[in-house]
């Protein structure tokens, strides 16, 4: 596990393009910042405790993941990392494990990327939930080249039978 959490309460607007802004008229949020692999201050993430599904990036375009320096670190090392289908999961997570042995909590809080780069090296990926497993798996298949290759003729020019007979 990595640094603590910090978390605020404040009163936020949800924008049409993904992110949040401060409103004095907005609804309550909590809001809890979003480091990188490194440990820097990249973003904060905000969701509405009545409605922990639903969340915003304020920036949104500087880290994917909660818990990043932990997936680097599961990836480094060959480990196992826990995915939470929401901000408030995996902070709840990370509460419960405090002081344990655990697996590297992660939320993935932008879904729009290529995720295959970030787990690679990770030996497994334990999903909260069979509804957030099946979204990781399409994740990551999102990103596959569709792979193909020319049909050959396998018998030798001129021979009349097929490839059934010949086999």
């Amino acid at each position: 596990m990595t640094g603590p959490a910090t978390l605020s309460l404040g009163r936020v607007r949800f924008l049409d393009d993904g992110t949040w802004r401060a409103d004095p008229s907005g609804f309550p949020a909590v809001l809890m910042a979003v480091h990188d692999r490194y440990g820097e201050l990249v973003d904060l993430v905000a969701w509405s405790p009545d409605k922990p599904s639903a969340w915003r990036l304020r920036f949104g375009d500087e880290c994917p993941i909660l818990g990043a320096a932990g997936l680097a670190q599961a990836a480094w090392h060959q480990e196992a990392a826990s995915l939470y289908s929401t901000p408030e999961r995996w902070l709840r997570s990370r509460c419960r494990a405090h002081g344990g042995d655990h697996h590297q909590a992660i939320c993935i809080l932008h879904w729009g990327v290529d995720l295959g780069p970030l787990f690679e090296g990770v030996s497994r990926v334990e999903c909260d939930s069979p509804a957030l497993r099946n979204r990781f798996r399409k994740a990551l298949r999102a990103w596959e080249p569709k792979i193909t290759a020319p049909r050959q003729n396998l018998l030798p020019e001129g021979d009349s039978r097929t490839v059934r007979d010949a086999v």
